[in-house]
């Protein structure tokens, strides 16, 4: 027994000597000569059956792995879009407050009143068509947003109203509106209201509006400083966001598209 034991110390000794061959090259006839004689009997192992088990199992993972991996990473990527949130250019309201009314006529005489665009979403600019700068240049981004959500959201593009009030009624007149209006979208609204009403507007709506330095509104040419911001009511009739005038249309898009997708 005891030279048994001692063979079989031998053997091991000896074998740790001994250079693993790779697992692909164990043969089972090499399987089969190794022997653990120091185990008891009703703890015998089969090697070759072992090495068959794991094998088999390697060559699973192998498989499933790479696929593993994969809708590891495809679900991460989920994840992260679903999480991203959309960085509003515009300031936008959370609490629910009404738009004050807008009465006045559009360009072609036809009565104009806000309330009645009720179920739509609406983009409302005061300005003057003298304006030589500021209002032609917001309004040309507010049509360039329009034709552009055409392409990326032709339902919400059907849907949104673009409303041009005027600040100057004593000398925008219908006549004149209709081709400026004409001059970014003729789809558009061109606002025109009477002094008594752009008096109500001006508080209501924040807006400021005086003669420049160096003109008087009774000259024949005159320029306005006037407050130049573009607002978004949406289709509750609720103010929804606030643009500066030089929004970009892609950014005024972009909000609009996260607002009402």
């Amino acid at each position: 027994m005891e030279a048994s034991i001692q063979s079989t110390a031998i053997d091991v000794k000896e074998a740790e000597f001994q250079p693993r061959p790779k697992l692909q090259q164990c043969t089972t006839a090499t399987m089969a000569a190794i022997h653990i004689s120091s185990r008891p009997t009703g703890l015998s192992i089969d090697p070759l059956a072992a090495l068959q088990r794991h094998t088999a199992t390697r060559r699973r993972l192998k498989r499933i792995s790479p696929l593993a991996r994969n809708c590891l990473l495809l679900f991460a990527v989920f994840l992260c879009a679903a999480c991203a949130r959309h960085q509003y250019t515009g300031t936008v309201f959370e609490e629910n407050r009404p738009a004050a009314p807008i009465r006045g006529q559009n360009y072609d005489g036809a009565p104009f009143i806000l309330a009645d665009l009720k179920g739509f979403p609406v983009l409302l600019f005061f300005g003057y068509t003298f304006c030589p700068d500021i209002c032609p240049l917001t309004m040309m981004e507010i049509a360039a947003a329009q034709r552009a959500l055409e392409q990326q959201a032709p339902a919400l593009a059907a849907d949104l109203k673009v409303v041009f009030v005027s600040v100057d009624p004593q000398r925008d007149t219908l006549a004149r509106l209709e081709p400026y209006i004409h001059a970014f979208d003729p789809r558009f609204y061109g606002v025109r209201v009477t002094e008594a009403e752009l008096g109500l507007l001006k508080p209501a709506y924040g807006l400021y509006t005086e003669a420049a330095e160096g003109h008087s509104l009774s000259d024949d040419y005159y320029l306005l400083d006037h407050t130049s911001r573009v607002f978004l009511v949406d289709r509750e009739g609720n103010w929804r966001a606030l643009f500066s005038a030089d929004v970009t249309a892609e950014a005024l898009a972009a909000d609009l598209q996260a607002l009402f997708h």
